[in-house]
């Protein structure tokens, strides 16, 4: 997970991709809430945003908040680097999707962390279906590459 690492198009909130990356799924009116460190003071990070869209490609998932924050113009999270997803239906909010986060080298975050994306406008469902897909690939991608047979020579 980095912030600030994700570049677009100027003046537009168009996600520049990088080599054979794909966007499957886009969605506006989402709320985003990090946190790390377990609770204690002075040892993790906290970031909100009340509103943003969020964007999911075949590599990674961009949140970019709304307007622009002064600690944070964009969070860039690599699909493994995002584990144990789930969709939480509260009784009285919007449906969001929650998850755990391992922080990049050199990415500005220095610790595991939670994050909680809401979607005010629907779509939590079809992010997590397309969210588990893509991550069903990669690791089929991870077996395949582990499968090759040892260099005898």
């Amino acid at each position: 997970m980095s912030i600030n690492s994700a570049v677009f198009v100027p003046g537009t909130l168009n996600l520049v991709t990088v080599d054979n990356e794909q966007i499957v799924y886009q969605q506006k009116f989402v709320s985003m809430e990090f946190t790390s460190g377990g609770g204690y003071p002075g040892h993790g990070l906290s970031l909100y945003s009340a509103n943003g869209t969020i964007c999911l490609t075949n590599r990674r998932v961009v949140y970019v908040p709304e307007p622009a924050q002064m600690n944070m113009a964009s969070l860039s999270v690599p699909l493994p680097n995002l584990q144990g997803g789930t969709v939480v239906q509260p009784w009285f909010s919007a449906n969001r999707y929650d998850a755990s986060c391992i922080p990049v080298p050199n990415g500005g975050l220095h610790s595991v962390g939670k994050i909680k994306w809401t979607f005010k406008e629907g779509g939590a469902f079809d992010f997590s279906t397309h969210f588990g897909r893509l991550r069903e690939r990669l690791e089929e991608d991870e077996g395949k590459a582990e499968e090759l047979p040892a260099y005898m020579g």
